[in-house]
């Protein structure tokens, strides 16, 4: 009864009435502009200040109160996000856990801030015991602290103080080796998705950290201390000769994650597409295909996890020769293009990538047209939608230049420019591709088709040295990233 009395003492009538809901009951029977302007906001059509207007005014004109409604609906909407629920499945789900702690948490501090201590103990319990099981090492240890204080300042209970103060010393030990293993794991990510090229770089780097990042693992066994310090070890065994240890890592991960007692379904589903990829570079298509599939049951909405999942697929299909598969993977992507349009740009490259080899199936006769819809497709719009990777000399500008050939080539009108192109594309091959044997050879094929007048039996005599030399560097051998070679160089 006491806490109630306490939360009474905050939560007065008189703030309840002022408490800035989205739409108040006489905002409803009024039909006030500030409905009418949510209302608005519902509809598509809107999409600027000038629509706005019309749609409240019947003519263009800037009202005084326009800004004060736009900045007090804001306000509501933002005061309104503490009580919506995000996550849909709530049942022994972290995420779940984690926006609730995040809760509490806000709660507890406005608490503090207001001297009221017991109500202030009371979340804070409710917090360690969700956070504790959920192993949310930051809430727990903003909880127990709290508690840790609570007992020793206001309740005077030495053996509550002692307890928690001990629960927040283990937070804390676990919570610097989790920042230690985020910031080696990020470090790799951030330098690996701004050039695939960094791929070797990062992959030299992480083997110098792998002592450091071995003991942290052992010395955390957290959820998030886990999944980074997989993260992180995955770019020390991205090389070819790592592979079984980068097969055996992931698999490793999700039994770690397995015996949890709840779910980590965007973790498991990093590790799946992973174990897939492995697949793939093994040519186990069967087995990839398996995990794959168990992947893609893992997430349902169309967010970038979906994309990346998608995107494997694509590979998949691609390396298996399943192309008409991979034209039904870009039609599912495209239809969901507000989707892609939302990734950063990156991801939207990788995208348009993938569409393109597509395309040039399409137009070379390896896969038959399904009548489904699919985006057009123009050589000039590609390659001007691809500027982050165009400059990515070692990664994925090397796709860029394949693909701006191969549909320069399938142009019977285009044939001049590749004789043009011939000589620059070797200087590339000079400058860039030194230490990537397979694109090297790859690249040289294509110079011989223009230099031997585009007639197949010499074009074959001549680029038989460089099929042999690819033959030499197996794909499943070469230390490159994967989207590098969607189609293996021998096949294409």
């Amino acid at each position: 009864m006491k806490l109630l009395i306490e939360l009474r003492h905050i939560i007065t009538k008189h703030k309840i009435k002022n408490l800035s809901l989205l739409i108040r009951p006489t905002e409803e029977q009024s039909q006030s502009l500030i409905q009418r302007f949510y209302n608005a906001l519902n509809c598509e059509k809107i999409k600027s200040n000038s629509d706005m207007n019309q749609h409240l005014y019947d003519f263009e004109f800037q009202d005084s109160r326009f800004q004060k409604i736009k900045e007090s609906l804001r306000d509501r909407m933002i005061n309104i996000l503490l009580f919506i629920n995000f996550m849909q499945d709530r049942i022994r789900s972290r995420d779940h856990a984690k926006t609730i702690c995040h809760r509490y948490l806000t709660a507890s501090r406005i608490l503090k801030k207001t001297n009221r201590h017991r109500t202030n103990s009371f979340l804070a319990k409710r917090t360690l015991s969700k956070a504790l099981y959920y192993e949310l090492t930051y809430a727990a240890i903003e909880s127990s602290q709290c508690l840790h204080e609570y007992y020793s300042t206001h309740d005077n209970n030495l053996n509550l103080s002692k307890k928690y103060r001990h629960i927040l010393n283990k937070q804390l030990k676990n919570y610097r080796n989790e920042i230690q293993i985020h910031k080696i794991q990020q470090e790799a990510t951030i330098f690996y998705e701004a050039s695939r090229s960094n791929l070797k770089k990062v992959n030299t780097h992480m083997k110098n950290q792998l002592h450091i990042l071995l003991k942290l693992t052992n010395q955390v066994n957290t959820s998030e201390g886990i999944i980074n310090s997989a993260l992180a070890l995955m770019y020390a065994y991205a090389d070819a000769k790592h592979l079984d240890k980068l097969l055996a890592l992931c698999i490793e991960t999700l039994k770690k994650l397995d015996e949890k007692p709840f779910s980590m379904h965007r973790a498991r589903l990093v590790f799946l597409t992973n174990i897939t990829l492995c697949h793939i570079r093994k040519k186990s298509f069967i087995k990839a295909t398996k995990s794959l599939q168990e992947a893609i049951q893992l997430n349902k909405q169309r967010d970038f996890n979906w994309l990346k999942t998608m995107e494997i697929f694509n590979l998949l299909y691609l390396r298996s020769a399943q192309y008409d598969k991979a034209l039904e993977v870009i039609q599912e992507v495209y239809a969901e293009e507000e989707t892609l349009k939302r990734q950063k740009a990156h991801t939207r490259e990788i995208w348009y990538i993938n569409r393109a080899f597509v395309e040039f199936l399409l137009r070379a006769g390896l896969i038959k047209d399904n009548g489904r819809p699919r985006p057009g497709f123009r050589l000039s719009t590609f390659m001007n939608d691809v500027p982050h990777f165009t400059k990515d000399k070692q990664g994925l500008n090397l796709n860029i230049l394949i693909l701006q050939f191969l549909h320069q080539l399938i142009d019977d009108r285009k044939h001049d420019r590749l004789i043009d192109r011939t000589e620059s594309l070797r200087q590339y091959t000079y400058r860039h591709l030194k230490e990537l044997p397979r694109p090297q050879a790859f690249i040289k094929m294509l110079c011989i088709i223009p230099e031997a007048n585009f007639d197949p039996k010499l074009i074959q005599k001549r680029a038989q040295k460089w099929l042999d030399e690819l033959r030499q560097h197996p794909l499943e051998l070469a230390d490159q990233p994967f989207e590098i070679e969607l189609i293996p160089f021998e096949t294409l």
